[in-house]
């Protein structure tokens, strides 16, 4: 049982000279420069009273500062909620109260934003430059590791907090059923607010790998990710399928490399004809389809696509990953038989 930040704190200490980040302007943080910015940030917060189990809202441009900062709440024993630069100031507002952030941590630019919206101490990282690193907090595996907002079905954010245990599930089952590790690159195309983001940083960063950011400027450009993929040798892509029709008609111009081994396509339906344009792109990717929520911590089921059948109307949703659970019930919960219409219930540790 073990906090989503354990392991890459571990590989800081072993091998703190090994890359972590690739930034936006090409140049690299090591485990060990990541951890012990991590770690300063950390002993800001410290000096602002945050205290284990806290929550701290957070709200920075995308890009290597943002995986720093949340290394850092994390690392103070609290969990990160996510706000946008980008939120408009009703939305911002109505998050930071329901989240009951006890600090908000920004930067110069950013701060006016959430000095406006939140009663909680607003923390700006660039203070936390000349502190002494504090030690890292390995909280209970069942506090949250972080506070995401859906749109909720009436239209006004909805919270949900997803626990350490129930996103090291995620993470660790897939590193197992797609063999990931040490050599993978991740693009974190993702915005921090959306989940996919947290398994983008979180999954190359506990195995010794590496994540290539993507800056504020370029969050829509697929013709730089396309790049990006290219020059860094990017071997993972995760991403909602209409951000693969973008970055796969940049890579109609300009191609995209021979890095990239696997392409995760999670959030909506997903086109039919993906797999085999992909393919002509990046001949033996393999591709697989994820299906989840954020309320079960990222992704719960999985399935690969080696060839779509001519009978499926879309990818099927796959089975369950490893620990988690997914049944078709009828409106009394009974199990329904095979081929029955009923509602999909998933179940297991990845529930948040």
């Amino acid at each position: 049982d073990r906090a989503l930040h354990t392991r890459f704190f571990r590989l800081a200490e072993t091998e703190p000279g090994r890359t972590a980040v690739v930034r936006t302007t090409g140049d690299t943080l090591t485990y060990g420069e990541l951890a012990h910015a991590a770690r300063r940030i950390a002993a800001l917060l410290h000096d602002h009273g945050v205290r284990e189990g806290d929550t701290v809202a957070v709200t920075l441009p995308k890009g290597d500062r943002q995986i720093t900062a949340v290394l850092g709440i994390l690392a103070a024993g609290a969990a990160y909620a996510p706000v946008g630069v980008e939120q408009p100031a009703v939305r911002r507002q109505r998050i930071h109260a329901v989240a009951g952030a006890s600090a908000v941590l920004t930067d110069r630019d950013h701060a006016h934003l959430c000095e406006a919206a939140s009663q909680a101490p607003v923390v700006l990282v660039d203070d936390a430059a000349g502190l002494r690193p504090a030690p890292v907090v390995r909280p209970d595996p069942g506090l949250a590791a972080y506070v995401l907002f859906t749109s909720g079905s009436t239209g006004r954010p909805k919270a949900v907090e997803v626990s350490h245990r129930a996103v090291v599930n995620t993470v660790e089952a897939m590193e197992a059923q797609l063999g990931l590790g040490p050599a993978d690159r991740t693009l974190a195309i993702s915005a921090l607010d959306f989940d996919l983001a947290t398994w983008d940083v979180f999954t190359p960063l506990s195995l010794g790998g590496q994540v290539v950011a993507v800056g504020q400027e370029h969050r829509r450009d697929a013709h730089h990710w396309a790049r990006l993929v290219r020059t860094h040798g990017v071997t993972l892509v995760q991403c909602v399928p209409a951000l693969l029709d973008l970055l796969m008609a940049a890579g109609e111009d300009e191609g995209l490399g021979d890095s990239l081994r696997m392409v995760l396509l999670g959030g909506d339906w997903i086109g039919l004809d993906q797999p085999r344009r992909l393919r002509a792109l990046v001949p033996g990717c393999r591709f697989v389809a994820l299906g989840g929520m954020t309320e079960a911590a990222v992704h719960s089921t999985v399935f690969e696509v080696e060839e779509t059948d001519p009978a499926w109307k879309s990818v099927p949703y796959g089975v369950p990953l490893r620990n988690m659970r997914a049944r078709v019930v009828d409106g009394r919960g009974r199990d329904c038989p095979d081929l029955v219409p009923g509602e999909l219930w998933i179940g297991g540790p990845g529930v948040a």
